[in-house]
């Protein structure tokens, strides 16, 4: 058999040096990168400004958040904080934990101060933490009212699919039997008035009576005496003081405190004769509602302080009877 020819003349097959055999690769080549897009790019294509995530958005990188946000845990969250603010948000969480609300309060109120101070946007956390606060003391009207307005702040900042909307949401709820207007939290401005519906009125089956003593009295007789100041048998009394303390306040907790003194005194005709003697301090300061209500509860109490049943021990008071 003759020997195969080269397919180009004057070069081996395998010839990579050979000029014909250069400019037959170089063709294939360009063939090769023809068949390619040409809008190929090796550059990351920056997201849309209009799609990257907001405060509390979520995130898998910080090019994700909108300017001036960074991520974290997943999360877009601000990086110009008031460390003094924070820290006084931190002692609000503190106080409210341990039950201590009126401290919490204001150091919420302070921590929201201090970012105005420094010219910085409140945080929505600190809103609605200070809103949840606030709720819990719902007992005052003016405290429910800004417990509205707060989380009506936070409910506009706060991104639909965040926990702390959902957070908002539920505390804002507990404001509906106050007469909150579940219209005034579709819109953008804060309304005049909240509470604007007239409130529901709470159901006297459910009303409690707590019975606390500062300081608590030792020995064994205040047990005793707290356990009859709290049974069933003072409950109707209990229950017609505060409808009518509800009727004109529309308020759903009625607290009455006073001095309470626990002795025992001597019979003067008779060395060896003496009972044992519980007395009230007068009332002092009140007026309308409150002094109808602290006049109710204490007529209640008066066969109870009378008699002085098992109190054997001397003690100095003040007794707060809570009914809600």
């Amino acid at each position: 058999m003759p020997p195969r020819e080269s397919p180009t003349p004057g070069c081996a097959e395998a010839d990579l040096y050979c000029p014909a055999m250069r400019k037959l690769l170089l063709l294939a080549a360009v063939a090769a990168l023809a068949a390619c897009d040409a809008r190929a790019t090796t550059q990351a294509t920056p997201a849309r400004v209009d799609l990257k995530s907001r405060e509390l958005e979520s995130c898998a990188a910080t090019m994700d958040c909108q300017d001036g946000l960074r991520c974290f845990d997943q999360v877009c969250r601000r990086t110009d904080r008031s460390i003094q603010g924070d820290f006084l948000a931190a002692l609000a969480t503190r106080a409210e934990a341990s039950g201590d609300l009126e401290a919490a309060l204001s150091a919420y109120a302070e921590s929201i101060a201090r970012y105005g101070g420094d010219s910085l946007k409140v945080p929505v956390e600190i809103d609605c933490a200070y809103g949840r606060a606030l709720v819990k003391a719902k007992v005052n009207r003016e405290r429910a009212e800004l417990a509205a307005r707060v989380l009506h702040r936070c409910l506009q900042a706060t991104p639909v699919g965040a926990p702390l909307r959902a957070m908002t949401l539920a505390n804002l709820a507990e404001l509906s039997e106050l007469g909150l207007d579940p219209a005034h939290l579709s819109a953008a401005e804060a309304a005049d008035v909240f509470l604007s519906k007239a409130p529901s009125t709470p159901s006297s089956a459910k009303l409690t009576v707590g019975v606390s003593a500062e300081p608590t009295p030792g020995g064994k007789s205040w047990p005793v005496l707290s356990a009859k100041l709290g049974s069933t048998d003072l409950r109707p009394a209990f229950v017609r003081c505060w409808e009518t303390y509800y009727a004109a306040t529309k308020t759903p907790q009625l607290a009455v405190s006073m001095g309470l003194k626990a002795r025992y005194v001597q019979n003067p005709e008779y060395e060896d004769e003496g009972r044992w003697s519980i007395s009230v301090d007068e009332t002092e300061g009140l007026t309308g509602p409150d002094a109808a209500a602290d006049s109710c509860v204490r007529a209640a109490l008066e066969p109870i302080f009378k008699k002085a049943e098992g109190v054997r021990d001397s003690f100095a008071t003040r007794l707060t009877l809570t009914i809600q």
